[in-house]
């Protein structure tokens, strides 16, 4: 048998009923187990010995030619338990919802990672394949693991994708403004799916000779799904800030007030560096500014505690935590210093 370059499928290809057989073998020693795992959480008990089994199927029949036969069929099962997860879910709502997405994401992690770790060759030997002529990949992907993501993308993720945003703005983040930090870990969970499912690696187009020096040519990470979450995202804060601007202005004396958004705005501050990045962080901060210290400015001078009671009885403390909050927003400090000429 000749020797073959990385990637080529080499060998005779044995007959169809023999893969077939394989493929059944593999279903029975271990992809069963797996998928009954993601059903019902019971741990396969298959060893290294199991696992080495199936990787000896996959080595032999990649070999013999049936590279596209096991990616198609790695790529059904996972498909399959993807499925069965989404069915499972789509018509919770609230923690119930919450709670089950994050299981069936956890679930669907070790599903991949188990399943790429005994389809590794195919992985290897068969999707990072070069065409010796051209000198360029045979196929776009690099593993059976971004394959397997993008199955999760598909047939859960993106079916999903309305009823996460939703939950997480107006369940998880909204508890947490209000007071309630023990689901903090759902939200830094649900935040990095949403950020994983923007991620693009660049697909190596040409590797020279030498295979020093390559050419990496890809797809910009355009944060599409962080885009999407941030615009409910912002709709959410909006909402919520008008409502508690309204109140708080209304039910506390102007020290109280003052005292309250500036706790408020450093625990959002903290969440903001939790959950939103770049530029998308400088926006909620520039709503929460806008409502909490802009529209109320006038009121906390005016207010019978307010900033004029306060230079007239020289209130120090209290004017000094008046400039750290109006300070946030710079313009509002200019009503400060009129009413501090006057």
């Amino acid at each position: 048998m000749s020797k073959t370059t990385q990637g080529e499928e080499t060998g005779k290809k044995r007959p169809i009923e023999e893969f077939e057989k394989a493929k059944k073998e593999l279903n029975n020693i271990m992809i069963n187990g797996l998928l009954q795992y993601v059903k019902d959480g019971i741990i396969p008990k298959d060893g290294q010995q199991v696992a080495m089994a199936c990787y000896n199927i996959i080595y032999n029949f990649t070999y013999y030619g049936y590279g596209e036969e096991l990616l198609c069929f790695h790529n059904e099962k996972i498909k399959e338990a993807t499925i069965q997860c989404y069915e499972r879910i789509k018509d919770l709502s609230g923690f119930d919802f919450i709670d089950s997405f994050i299981d069936c994401t956890n679930k669907l992690n070790n599903l991949i990672f188990s399943m790429s770790r005994i389809f590794i060759y195919l992985s290897n030997f068969y999707l990072k394949g070069l065409d010796d002529k051209n000198n360029i990949r045979k196929n776009q992907e690099d593993n059976v693991s971004e394959v397997s993501m993008k199955i999760y993308k598909q047939y859960f993720f993106n079916k999903l994708e309305d009823t996460i945003y939703d939950s997480l703005n107006e369940i998880l983040i909204r508890e947490e403004r209000n007071g309630n930090k023990e689901n903090r870990f759902k939200t830094d969970t649900i935040m990095k799916t949403i950020q994983s499912m923007d991620f693009k690696k660049p697909k190596i187009q040409k590797i020279s000779k030498t295979s020093k020096n390559w050419q990496a040519v890809g797809d910009v990470i355009e944060l599409n799904y962080q885009k999407k979450w941030f615009n409910k995202f912002k709709i959410e804060t909006t909402k919520y800030i008008t409502n508690k601007a309204e109140k708080d202005i209304k039910n506390y004396s102007a020290p109280e007030y003052i005292k309250c958004e500036i706790k408020y705005l450093s625990e959002e501050n903290e969440r903001l560096d939790s959950y939103v990045y770049g530029d998308f962080h400088q926006v909620i901060k520039s709503i929460n500014y806008e409502y909490l210290i802009k529209n109320n400015t006038q009121a906390l001078v005016d207010m019978d505690t307010g900033i004029n009671k306060m230079f007239i009885t020289k209130r120090k403390v209290e004017l000094n935590e008046t400039y750290h909050l109006f300070s946030f927003y710079q313009d509002s400090l200019k009503l400060i210093q009129s009413s501090f000429r006057a």
